[in-house]
């Protein structure tokens, strides 16, 4: 929260004394209080905190009525953003499809054995009644069109409209409205009025969005070159494979290239499109090589100008873009920091133009409040003005002003230094603080290391029957006694570290670090499934406890820490997923829009009952991909999954081809178009860019910590070295007299 009234409570650590509780209450009063006085300090510490983060956010009225709204806002928001939004998208998982108008249709379980007794494959996922559907929709909606009238009223008429705001408002109006689409049986556009609201609350989706209309007309230019390729390698295809009959050949087992693969110029040029892909190679190509070797140049030359060129010509323009969009949402960011830094430096400039140390140590207090700012106690706030000399000089001019600022960014960067790793609050016991010494010793933690290769041992020896394909013990022969008392005693153990590091490092430092998130996810659902098993009651399977096994092994991770170049690897992955999530959201609403429409089209289309004669005979068929289909939400997410791996994604399609007709292909090759060739392409272009500079900074600062380790050694054995000198000359002198 970083405007005007939002303020949350930070726990300040170790530098808090004795009235630590008082001073946390007091400022959790301060927090919370929606009528308080909006100062220039308040003011000024709400643009300094919006300019570290390069955004520029509207600020309320100056009114106590449009502060509290505001301050109601912030809650709301966040709220709405978390829960409300994604819960409403999520209700469309569990709604009854639209094509199913008898409930018995898509609610019976599909089994291929007796596929005429539930002929529509689904998912097999409960269904909300129509009743818990309107409930939960009015809820959210009279929830989101609050927030945007308590906005309205913080915001005034000219200020929500001229922000991002409105278009949450566009969005909600469009999903008030859709009981007029469930009349108009137009209910596959309820979905897409969801999905509306999901990206107007998402700042994340809208920038990828920008992107992509950016690579747009960039790709429309090198699809425009792929389509002519493929037309006219399509036409040169028709002419260069005839077939039997034209030849006057007849052949049963093998079919010429012309019949099976260019029987027409549409046939042709789907199969080269498909060949582009590689899903079809070398199929494609092995009736004409049959008969003629020199045929396989065709295929070769196609696919060398139109997979080694062109595609990677598109994965070059989309990479393009995304850097030019990453440089210009980069000034973007700067000109914010420069116009919240202004505004902030003009709220606490005094008569004479310029800022005083008094007000920024007062601003310095304010953004105590702000939890994405680093605590700034006594030394490190005159830290920041002995580096500017704004401690002893009364005026601070704006340069030297924005110049604090962004130390306030730099030093908020840093990690925490190694002695403040038991700081969970207060000062800190001589028992906690033996027990954070303990657990945090190279000692206790190769113990670890060695207790997890013995885990990953038992869960060798107890599953080699697995291993080897021999299924003939049982999961209770394969356990034994041994085994399962030492799951007992690692499921305790693993509980015991977690508490101890918890109370040691605090719960707030503890779950800082992803490898103590991964620990601790690992211990509960081993304690929970040891107890559950081995507690008398109806699921007291000992399986149970073997699955639990196999998620341990997720704990041989923090063995490869040892080895530099996996801890460089592996601490740059873990910084790059946070940033993936917003190229993550945006691939889920791509998704779910191409879902949404895919079942519109073909929702119960594919069926082992009315349809069964025309999927009969197709490759779909044979390879079993019935469940590959859009009879409901999950079965379409699946498909469309398939569709972005490629692979047999042509055999896919002709189930689909043979129960809606060849028009079929438009979709897929829209959803491919936009899905694979921007999207992945999109996601490659954002792993190679932002994974290289993370994998730089952090092996960096492994070097830069390695340096900083050889030189205190050094210093080490250099003090070292002038004590025994100075030993040795005391024994001398003495000696001496």
């Amino acid at each position: 929260m970083t405007t005007t009234t939002s303020r949350s409570y930070q726990n300040s650590g170790d530098e808090r004394k004795e009235d630590v509780h008082f001073l946390e209450l007091a400022q959790l009063e301060r927090a919370t209080s929606s009528l308080r006085r909006a100062d220039k300090f308040d003011k000024a510490a709400s643009r300094i905190s919006d300019a570290l983060e390069g955004v520029l956010r509207p600020q309320p009225l100056e009114s106590r009525v449009a502060t509290l709204c505001f301050h109601v806002h912030l809650y709301i928001h966040v709220f709405l953003k978390a829960v409300v939004v994604p819960a409403l998208v999520g209700l469309t998982f569990f709604e009854r499809p639209a094509w199913c108008s008898v409930p018995e249709e898509c609610e019976c379980v599909w089994v291929p054995e007796r596929e005429e007794e539930c002929p529509h494959p689904t998912f097999h996922v409960f269904y909300v009644s129509d009743g818990v559907r309107l409930g939960v929709e009015g809820a959210f909606l009279a929830a989101i069109f609050l927030h945007q009238l308590v906005l309205r009223v913080a915001l005034g008429p000219s200020g929500f409209w001229s922000s991002q705001h409105r278009f949450e408002f566009l969005a909600a109006a469009f999903l008030a409205v859709m009981p007029l689409f469930r009349i108009s049986k137009a209910e596959w556009v309820v979905p897409l009025c969801r999905l509306l609201v999901f990206i107007a609350y998402s700042d994340d989706v809208r920038s990828q969005l920008r992107t992509v209309a950016r690579v747009v007309p960039h790709y429309l230019r090198v699809g425009a070159l792929l389509g002519l390729l493929t037309l006219f390698f399509g036409w040169f295809g028709v002419v260069l494979f005839p077939t039997d009959e034209q030849v006057a050949k007849t052949s049963t087992r093998w079919p010429s290239e012309g019949d099976a693969y260019f029987p027409n110029l549409r046939e042709g040029m789907w199969n080269l499109l498909v060949l582009v892909t590689t899903a079809n190679f070398p199929d494609v190509a092995i009736p004409g090589y049959m008969r003629s070797r020199w045929s396989m140049l065709f295929f070769i030359a196609y696919l060398l100008i139109g997979m080694f060129f062109m595609m990677n010509l598109l994965l070059a323009t989309v990479y393009n873009v995304y850097q030019e969009e990453q440089e210009k949402a980069k000034k973007i960011a700067d000109a914010n920091r420069d116009a919240n830094l202004k505004v902030a430096y003009d709220l606490l400039k005094n008569y004479s133009g310029t800022v005083d140390a008094g007000a920024l140590r007062g601003v310095f207090a304010e953004l105590n409040q702000h939890r994405e700012i680093k605590y700034i106690n006594d030394e490190r706030s005159e830290f920041l003005l002995s580096t500017f000399d704004a401690a002893s000089s009364s005026a601070v001019d704006f340069e030297s002003f924005h110049k604090i600022c962004t130390m306030i960014e730099i030093e908020d960067k840093e990690d925490d230094d190694d002695d403040d790793v038991i700081s969970g609050g207060g000062t800190p016991s001589s028992f906690r603080a033996t027990v954070a010494r303990f657990v945090g010793s190279p000692f206790f933690e190769y113990g670890v290391d060695l207790l997890v290769l013995f885990n990953a041992v038992a869960v060798a020896v107890q599953t080699r029957d697995e291993i080897l394909g021999h299924r003939s013990r049982s999961s209770e022969d394969a356990n034994g006694l041994f085994w399962e008392v030492a799951e007992t005693a690692l499921a305790l153990f693993y509980l015991a570290e977690m508490i101890a590091k918890v109370y040691a490092f605090g719960f707030r430092k503890y779950v800082a670090y992803k490898r103590n998130q991964l620990d601790a996810a690992v211990a509960i659902a081993s304690t929970i499934t040891t107890l559950v098993v081995y507690s008398p009651n109806a699921y007291d399977d000992s399986r149970f406890v073997r699955y639990v096994l196999m998620i341990r092994l997720a704990r041989l991770v923090r063995v490869l820490e040892a080895i530099p170049d996996f801890q460089v690897i592996g601490e740059a992955f873990l910084n790059v997923l946070p940033l993936a999530s917003r190229l993550l959201k945006f691939l889920f609403c791509a998704t779910f829009f191409a879902a949404v429409v895919g079942m519109a089209l073909f929702g119960g289309a594919i069926n082992t009952g009315p349809n069964l004669d025309k999927l009969k005979g197709t490759g779909f068929y044979e390879a079993g991909y019935a469940p590959l289909n859009f009879n409901d939400l999950w079965s379409a997410f699946v498909t469309l999954f398939a569709i972005l791996v490629v692979n047999n994604w042509q055999v896919v399609v002709e189930g689909f081809v043979a129960v809606a007709g060849v028009q079929a292909r438009l979709f897929f090759i829209a959803f491919y178009s936009a899905g694979v060739l921007i999207g992945v392409n999109l996601a490659v272009a954002f792993i190679i860019d932002t994974f290289s500079a993370e994998f730089e900074k952090t092996k960096e600062k492994h070097l830069t910590a390695s340096q900083h380790k050889r030189r205190n050694s050094k210093n080490a054995q250099r003090s070292d070295a002038n004590k025994r000198l100075n030993v040795e000359l005391s024994l001398t002198d003495l000696a001496s007299e």
